[in-house]
C-alpha cells in the first residue's frame, strides 16, 4: 500500500508521486486471500500525478481537493480496493478538478467493477474527464455530470462495447459545446 497525505489546512501542495508498485503478477485475488490491500492513496490540497511505469495502478482513494489529477499506468488503472461495495454505492475512487486516465496496454476499470470518479464541482471553473486505453474503458462518475473532455479506447471493436460511461446522479455531458458547438467524443480508433 502507498499513501501520501498532505495536512488538512495548510498552504497548497503538489505531490508528484512515481509509484513502482509492479503488482502485474500478483493477481487481485492473491492478495485478498492474504488480507494485503495493495492500493495506491493519495489525498492532497495541490494537484497529483501518479505514474506506474511497470504495471497496473490500483487506485484507493487519488485524491486532490482543489486541483487536478493524473493517472497513467503502463498497462491498467483499476479500482484497487475490492473491500469496496458493489458500483451502485462504491466511493470515488479518483477525485479532482480535471481527471485524466492513460491506461498504455491495458484497461481503465473493469466490465465487473468500473473506476468510479468524482470531477470536484464549486473549485473554479468545471472541470472535465479524459480516459485514454488500448482496451475496455469502464467509468462511473458518482457526484454530478460527468463533464466529457477526450474518452479513447485503441480496442478494433467497433460497436462501442469497451466504452462505457454512466453517473450516479447527473448526465454525461459536453462542457464546451457553449463555446464550440462540439459534441464529446467518445469513439474507437
Amino acid at each position: 500500500e502507498i499513501s501520501v497525505e498532505d495536512r488538512l489546512g495548510q498552504a497548497q501542495t503538489t505531490i508528484d508521486l512515481v509509484a513502482y508498485t509492479d503488482l502485474r503478477n500478483a493477481p487481485i485475488n492473491d492478495l485478498l486471500n492474504s488480507g494485503i490491500r495493495a492500493v495506491t492513496d493519495v489525498n492532497v490540497g495541490g494537484s497529483v500525478v501518479v505514474i506506474e511505469p511497470i504495471g497496473d495502478v490500483r487506485a484507493g482513494e487519488i485524491r486532490s481537493r482543489t486541483s487536478n489529477v493524473t493517472i497513467v499506468a503502463s498497462e491498467s488503472i483499476y479500482d484497487g480496493d475490492p473491500f469496496d461495495p458493489n458500483d451502485a454505492t462504491d466511493p470515488a475512487d479518483v477525485i479532482g478538478v480535471n481527471i485524466t486516465l492513460h491506461a498504455l496496454l491495458g484497461q481503465i476499470g473493469r466490465a465487473t467493477d468500473f473506476l468510479e470518479t468524482d470531477l470536484l464541482d464549486g473549485v473554479g471553473q468545471p472541470g472535465v474527464l479524459n480516459a485514454h486505453a488500448r482496451l475496455f474503458i469502464g467509468i462511473t462518475e458518482t457526484a454530478g455530470n460527468l463533464r466529457l473532455g477526450s474518452v479513447t479506447s485503441r480496442s478494433r471493436n467497433v460497436d462501442l462495447s469497451n466504452v462505457v460511461l454512466t453517473t450516479r446522479l447527473g448526465s454525461s455531458v459536453d462542457p464546451f459545446s457553449w463555446r464550440y458547438g462540439l459534441i464529446a467524443s467518445v469513439k474507437p480508433v
